[in-house]
């Protein structure tokens, strides 16, 4: 049973990538070459969101405590 799970466990971690990242990206692509422009728009406004959203996600989840050592230490090198 706790293949099962490992495998479920694998299975989601791709997943959510999948979902977020080929599908889009499929009709994003789709959307170009399609004659009309609104469905351009709204893709766009997909990958600004989604682009937002990761540069925030990876803005918050930096460790401010670690980071400051090493500021500290690049700061003493050009003295």
């Amino acid at each position: 049973m706790s293949h099962f799970w490992t495998f479920l466990t694998h299975v989601h971690t791709v997943a959510g990538p999948v979902t977020m990242l080929l599908y889009p990206l499929y009709a994003s692509v789709m959307a170009i070459e399609s004659p009309g422009k609104e469905d351009d728009e709204q893709w766009l406004a997909y990958w600004i969101i989604y682009s937002f959203l990761t540069l925030s996600e990876m803005l918050s989840s930096r460790d401010p405590e670690k980071n400051e050592g090493v500021e500290e230490e690049g700061i003493r090198s050009l003295l």
